[in-house]
């Protein structure tokens, strides 16, 4: 749009200055024309004075400053040649009248001059190259008056292009702002009201947004009371049924149902979490859950390695989303395999994404799990991590090692500028 406002500026004082330069250039030819004549007939007034003090010599008359034709009384040409286009203009010069006439892209006067033997005439032709001399400045100086006004005009375009273009840009820049999830941000109010009412509109929509994230937090908030509270209350009525076999039972379907409503909860949090500014340092937030969990690695005797960059490696993923991926990749660990099975975290930028990989050294999962796109019956929690990881535009493979182990791999891409 800048390109096409400066452009169309140009265009406009482009014209303009078209219509203005070619009467301009027109008057201009005029001038130089009157000019001309003028100058051809003082030169011609002035040889015939000189010619009738010398009469009937010649010489010097020739260093005019254009060539100059004699013609004696009684029409004998003393000096010069007279034209074939000039014999009337001559014939009426010998009679007592004065000349100028163009003829050949020439100007050509001829003045009478008295002499002892009668009236001759006097002839001086001005060429085309003199005619030249006379009009190409003035068409040299239009040019110039025209490009310097067309110089700052653009300068002008530019500059009111750019006043008109920079609400626009910051009304993209909020809009942008608002897409990566800073919902705080607010389009400022500019001197064009178009501009303005669409800034009103979207500082509206943005409020609207707030609103329904959070009305969506608190129906988060309100299902996990109203899940959780049953689920309690069931789980003591477990504990005293007599039977043991039954309690176990009862007990494992209460915990797996217990864990799905985790992951529908999970799940509702996350969405809230949507409208979030996106950005989060992964190093940062790996160390910090390994030093969580390294107290209970600590008393299951299990060795961490992580191999974590000192510098930030930021994503585009919410605090809050990473720090429950991180969870569950990590109570995976815990839950899933035997005490003292070993583990590393390691965190890398890797061709404009953030690279996070989890190994462990237990048992892997089977390869009938493996091939799911979410193994939301596992109890592992992968399910939500995935979701998680596709939410903010990554991915979360894993894959058994060689001879034992599993690794669980999450792309996670750069913030948008």
């Amino acid at each position: 749009m800048y390109r096409r406002l400066v452009l169309f500026g140009l265009a406009v004082v482009g014209v303009a200055i078209i219509a203005l330069m070619l009467p301009l250039a027109l008057a201009a030819r005029d001038a130089a024309r009157v000019e001309e004549i003028a100058e051809v007939s003082a030169e011609a007034r002035e040889v015939a004075d000189r010619w009738q003090t010398a009469y009937p010599a010649t010489a010097g008359l020739e260093s005019a400053d254009h060539p100059a034709t004699l013609v004696a009384p009684g029409g004998g040409v003393v000096l010069g040649s007279v034209p074939e286009s000039a014999q009337v203009a001559v014939e009426t010069a010998l009679n007592g009248s004065s000349a100028t006439l163009e003829a050949d892209g020439s100007v050509i006067s001829v003045v009478p001059v008295s002499l002892p033997g009668g009236t001759g005439a006097v002839l001086v032709q001005l060429s085309g190259d003199d005619i030249a001399d006379h009009f190409l400045p003035r068409i040299i100086g239009l040019v110039a008056i025209g490009l310097t006004l067309f110089g700052f005009a653009a300068l002008a375009a530019w500059f009111f292009a750019r006043q008109t273009v920079r609400p626009i840009s910051q009304l993209a820049n909020t809009a942008e702002a608002l897409a990566e999830g800073d919902l705080g941000a607010r389009a400022e109010r500019t001197d064009i009201r178009e501009l303005d009412e669409v800034a009103t509109a979207l500082n509206r929509m943005a409020g609207r947004i707030q609103e329904l994230l959070e009305a969506e937090r608190s129906s988060a908030a309100e299902l996990a009371h109203g899940l959780r509270t049953p689920l309690t209350v069931l789980s003591i009525d477990i504990d005293a049924v007599a039977d043991p076999e039954t309690r176990e039972r009862l007990r494992s379907d209460a915990l797996e149902l217990q864990s799905k409503t985790d992951e529908i909860i999970t799940s509702a949090r996350s969405a809230s979490r949507a409208g979030l500014r996106a950005v989060a340092d992964v190093a940062a937030t790996a160390r910090q859950r390994l030093q969580f969990w390294s107290v209970l690695a600590e008393d299951q005797h299990r060795r961490v390695t992580a191999t974590v960059p000192e510098e930030p490696a930021w994503a585009r993923i919410t605090v809050e989303d990473l720090t429950t991926l991180l969870d569950i990749l990590l109570q995976n660990i815990f839950t899933h395999t035997p005490e003292g099975t070993d583990f590393s975290l390691d965190v890398c930028n890797d061709q404009g994404a953030v690279r996070l990989q989890i190994r462990d050294q237990g048992p892997g999962l089977a390869a009938h799990t493996l091939t799911r796109e979410v193994p939301g019956s596992t109890g592992l929690g992968l399910s939500i991590a995935r979701q998680i990881a596709k939410g903010a535009g990554g991915t979360l493979t894993m894959r058994n090692m060689e001879p034992s182990g599993f690794l669980v791999e999450v792309r996670l891409a750069e913030p948008l500028e």
